[in-house]
C-alpha cells in the first residue's frame, strides 16, 4: 500500500448517470483509449478519444480542470463495438489519423482539428475473419512514410494492412486464442504472447513471405514465461528497445533476441499499463487490480499511489501546456487526468537500504535451542495425555 493518493486533475463520466447504470458496466477495455497530440493557441492540449464496446466514439479535450459542456468535441455512434483505438499516420493524406478496430474491420479515419473536431471516413477494410487486436508501426518493406496495421484475428492468423489493402495474411503454428502484441520495431517483429504461456518473435518480411505459402508461421524465437500473460509492449531504455512482458505474478524483460534480463516479483496482478516517452528512456506505469499506480524509469520503482478506483487502460497526455497527465478510464467509463502530486518516493530502492543493527549469530542460536527445548516438552505432553 502506499501513503499517497492519485491527484485528480480533471474527469467525467462518458455514461450517464441513471438508476439502471449497474448494467452500464464493462463497456470499456485494454484498447478504449488514445491521445491526439495537438495544440490550441500555441499551447499544447492533448484531445482524448475513447471507444466503447457499444459503439459509441467520444473525443475530449480538457481546456482546465473543471468539466464544461465544450470540453466534449466530438460525439457519435458507429453502429459496431469499438475493440482498440490507435493514433498514428494510416495513410498518404497528411495529418493525424485515427485507426478504429471493430470486429469484422478495420477504419481510418483523418482527424480534423477545428473548433468542434470531426473524423473524416478514409476507408473501411472488412477482414477476412474476426479481430482480436492490432499494433501499429513503420513496418520495413513497406513503409513509404505512413504506418502500418497487424492485426491478429481469433482464429490464429496476423492481417497487415497497409493504406487501405491487405498486404499480407498469414497463419501461426500454434495457436489457441488471441494474446497481447507488440511491435519491436528496431528488429522490425511482432513479439506475440500464446495460450501455452510461451513469448514469440515474428519478422514482418517473415509474414509477407508466408502469405504465397499454405504452410504456417515459424518463430524466430521463443521464450517460456510459464504464466498467464497479461500484457507484452517494447520499451526504450537508455541502451536498446527492450520487451515488457507482465504476467501474473512477475515483470519480465526480454533482449531483442528472447534472452531474459531481468525479473520481477509483483504481489498483486496488474490491470493495465502505459508509458510515456522520456529523454532518459520511456517511465512505465502500471495500475494493480488493487487501484495501485506504480511509475518505473530504467525499470527502478520511482512512484507509487493509490486510486479510488481501478482502471481498465492509461495513456499519457499534456493539457494547456503540463505534460505527464496519467489518462485512464475504468470499465464503466469513469475518464479522469491525474497526476503524481509528490516528489517524495514512497519506497526506498534496495541498493539504498542500510541496516544499522549487527546480526548476533551466538544469540541467534540460543534462541533456537529454546525454541527447540519447547517444542519437544509441548509433544512429550501431548503425547502423556493421549496415553491417559
Amino acid at each position: 500500500m502506499s501513503g499517497f493518493q492519485i491527484k485528480t486533475w480533471w474527469a467525467c463520466s462518458t455514461e450517464p448517470q441513471t438508476a439502471h447504470s449497474a448494467i452500464q458496466t464493462g463497456r470499456y477495455g485494454r484498447g478504449s483509449l488514445a491521445i491526439i497530440p495537438s495544440k490550441q493557441d500555441s499551447i499544447a492540449s492533448d484531445a482524448i478519444v475513447v471507444g466503447g464496446l457499444d459503439g459509441h466514439l467520444r473525443i475530449y479535450r480538457p481546456s482546465d480542470s473543471t468539466l464544461t459542456p465544450k470540453h466534449l468535441r466530438l460525439q457519435t455512434h458507429l453502429q459496431a463495438p469499438i475493440i482498440q483505438i490507435a493514433v498514428g499516420k494510416f495513410s498518404s493524406q497528411d495529418g493525424v489519423s485515427v485507426a478504429l478496430l471493430f470486429p469484422a474491420s478495420l477504419a481510418i479515419f483523418k482527424f480534423i482539428d477545428a473548433e468542434s473536431s470531426s473524423l473524416q471516413r478514409l476507408y473501411d477494410l472488412k477482414l477476412p475473419a474476426p479481430s482480436a487486436n492490432f499494433v501499429h508501426g513503420k513496418f520495413k518493406g513497406l513503409s513509404n512514410g505512413q504506418e502500418q496495421c497487424c492485426v491478429q484475428t481469433q482464429n490464429g492468423s496476423m492481417v497487415i494492412v497497409d493504406d487501405g489493402r491487405i498486404a499480407a495474411e498469414a497463419s501461426f503454428g500454434n495457436f489457441l486464442v488471441p494474446g497481447p502484441m507488440c511491435f519491436h520495431h528496431t528488429s522490425n517483429c511482432i513479439i506475440l504472447s500464446n495460450s501455452a504461456l510461451y513469448v514469440e518473435s515474428y519478422r514482418v518480411e517473415q509474414i509477407l513471405s508466408s502469405a504465397e505459402s499454405s504452410k504456417a508461421m515459424q518463430p524466430v524465437w521463443r521464450a517460456l514465461i510459464g504464466e498467464n500473460i497479461t500484457h507484452v509492449d517494447c520499451i526504450t531504455t537508455q541502451f536498446e528497445v527492450e520487451i515488457v512482458v507482465i504476467g501474473q505474478q512477475h515483470i519480465f524483460t526480454l533482449t531483442e533476441s528472447g534472452e531474459l534480463k531481468r525479473q520481477m516479483i509483483i504481489e498483486v496482478e496488474t490491470a493495465c499499463c502505459g508509458k510515456a516517452f522520456t529523454s532518459k528512456g520511456d517511465t512505465f506505469i502500471t495500475c494493480s487490480t488493487t487501484g495501485i499506480f506504480k511509475l518505473f524509469q530504467n525499470f527502478q520503482l520511482e512512484w507509487a499511489a493509490q486510486a479510488e478506483f481501478v482502471p481498465v487502460s492509461i495513456v499519457i497526455g499534456e493539457f494547456c501546456g503540463i505534460p505527464g497527465f496519467i489518462v485512464s478510464i475504468d470499465a464503466s467509463g469513469y475518464l479522469i487526468a491525474a497526476y503524481l502530486g509528490t516528489e517524495i518516493r514512497p519506497f526506498k530502492r534496495l541498493s539504498e537500504r542500510r541496516s544499522t543493527e549487527r546480526l548476533d549469530l551466538s544469540r541467534s542460536g540460543s534462541q533456537t535451542q529454546l525454541l527447540k527445548s519447547s517444542n519437544v516438552n509441548s509433544l512429550g505432553r501431548a503425547h502423556r495425555s493421549i496415553s491417559v
